[in-house]
């Protein structure tokens, strides 16, 4: 969507909590190869209970692990108890699920006791079958390599990165949710950081102010991991300043997804950062 130079954004850290982790492991460097397919979808693989490996999604913007049918079926994973449930948050609103529990889920070398999870009885989520948010990792720093296709977990500062410029961002967290400044036109707002999303978007409220919402181009429809359909339209982006990176000239998406509403952060001028932006980047 944007054509630039590829530069590193490298102080956004993204901090969460785990159920509980191997111990011996954390203080070890993780390295997780993942896919980024033609439409934008980021996916590791991943095993539940050591039945044989499966796809699933890094969410940065995720609340709550999503397991598939079928992958709990393979993983030997009991039926919910009736009654408890989840509800899980995505661009087109809310979708409750019931409630189960993975005794071992494995990433690479990473191993994660005993972490709930919403069972998908619906239709099949975009990109891979199952959801992993990223504050389920116990590590603080997740490093996104584009370029490589290699999500690197750690404890300590954000590697160096020869060769590339970069910009640090400070990041502020609302609602478990990650957001870093940036402007678009001249009119200042915040994003937030997702890479379970294939696209970027921005609000009409942010779209208003900074002038683009009268430069209409075509209209798309957004899907998610919750059930719904949500319509984007297509409009021209003069430029935009995030950090020292500044790209000029591009199409951006206008949407109002109903979990900004959920939020209650309707009126404040919103963007979603997918990985069709992220990836011009190393995160």
């Amino acid at each position: 969507m944007i054509s630039a130079a590829r530069i590193a954004l490298s102080a956004i850290m993204l901090a969460g909590l785990s159920p509980h982790a191997s111990s011996a492991e954390i203080n070890e460097p993780i390295k997780l190869p993942f896919d980024l397919s033609e439409d934008g979808h980021l996916s590791v693989e991943v095993s539940f209970n050591g039945a044989p490996a499966t796809t699933a999604v890094v969410d940065t913007a995720a609340n709550y692990t999503v397991i598939s049918q079928s992958s709990a079926g393979r993983a030997g994973i009991p039926a919910p108890l009736a009654g408890v449930i989840i509800d899980v948050i995505g661009v087109n609103g809310i979708q409750t699920y019931p409630r189960v529990s993975i005794d071992h889920l494995n990433l690479a070398n990473l191993q994660i006791v005993g972490a709930p999870a919403a069972l998908n009885t619906g239709p099949a989520l975009p990109g891979a079958p199952n959801v992993i948010p990223a504050g389920l990792l116990p590590q603080r720093v997740l490093d996104f390599d584009f370029s490589e296709q290699i999500l690197r977990i750690y404890d300590h500062d954000p590697a160096d990165m020869d060769g590339m410029d970069t910009s640090s961002i400070p990041y502020e967290v609302t609602n478990d949710l990650i957001f870093i400044p940036l402007s678009i036109n001249g009119f200042r707002g915040r994003a937030l950081i997702d890479t379970g999303s294939s696209v970027s978007y921005m609000n009409s409220v942010f779209a208003d102010g900074a002038g683009a919402s009268g430069k209409y181009e075509r209209a798309v429809e957004l899907t998610g991991a919750t059930d719904g359909r949500n319509f984007a339209r297509v409009v021209k982006v003069q430029r935009m300043v995030l950090g020292t990176f500044r790209p000029v000239s591009f199409e951006l998406l206008v949407s109002d997804p109903p979990v900004f509403q959920y939020y209650g952060m309707q009126d404040e001028p919103l963007l979603v950062l997918g990985t069709d932006f992220l990836s011009l980047f190393r995160l």
